[in-house]
């Protein structure tokens, strides 16, 4: 008898066991990197983001913004500009010939802000050296470390460097020799109030790791962002700016 209650018990217990299995939700979405996603986070990934960033997010990426993307209440809405998607209301665009550089702030039920930086190529540059791009912060203070997405052809590239200041950040990153598509995007986590600079600046010539990193972070710099040792490397690009 004992024997018996001992394998019904041991019965009971897988059954349990299979039944959670079951019960456990299926991801609606995994990108590249494995990151699972449930159908609200998958959409607003989407939104905020776009189909490439989204694939090539990493779990640090994902879990940093989790309160976003998980957020039933983000407010967001799609509208065509020029063949490129400003998914974000609250946002600004500086659009030329080659290039567009756009500010983002995306506001959910927690105390801090997500700020989105998005560059995108429209026509490969004829010089592939090495660009900046980055932030100042005015009357505003980060409230998570930044996260850098450089895809080319849909692949990402980490930074060749960077230099963050209590008020602004700036990273550097050669432009391979061959590739077709380039989207550069970072984002970060401000504390309400205040306003966000952006700035993205290709330089002209060939230069060197250590003139792309040679800057500060000024008012007077180039985009009202970055104060270089030598402005003239670069091609001077004006910068937007978004209210926190």
């Amino acid at each position: 008898m004992k024997t018996k209650l001992k394998y019904f018990g041991l019965l009971i217990g897988l059954l349990l066991i299979t039944v959670n299995v079951s019960a456990k939700e299926k991801p609606y979405y995994t990108n590249h990197n494995g990151v699972e996603m449930n159908e609200t986070e998958y959409k607003n990934v989407l939104k905020i983001n776009g189909l490439e960033a989204l694939d090539n997010l990493t779990q640090d990426m994902f879990d940093e913004y989790l309160d976003f993307y998980s957020s039933p209440n983000l407010k967001i809405e799609t509208i065509s500009n020029d063949n490129f998607y400003d998914l974000i209301p609250y946002s600004q665009t500086h659009d030329t010939n080659y290039k567009k550089l756009k500010i983002s702030t995306i506001t959910s039920q927690t105390s801090s802000k997500m700020i989105v930086v998005r560059l995108e190529w429209k026509a490969i540059p004829n010089v592939k050296s090495y660009d900046v791009m980055g932030v100042r912060l005015y009357n505003t203070s980060f409230q998570s470390s930044i996260s850098n997405l450089m895809l080319f052809d849909g692949v990402n590239k980490t930074i060749d460097g960077s230099k963050q200041f209590s008020n602004g950040y700036g990273a550097s990153i050669k432009i391979p020799d061959n590739c077709s598509t380039i989207l550069l995007q970072q984002s970060f986590k401000v504390a309400p109030g205040g306003r966000v600079y952006a700035s993205y600046q290709h330089a002209i010539r060939n230069i060197s790791l250590a003139d792309s990193t040679n800057f500060s972070i000024s008012d007077n710099g180039l985009g009202s962002v970055f104060a270089f040792g030598n402005n003239n490397l670069f091609d001077k690009m004006a910068g937007v700016d978004i209210t926190i």
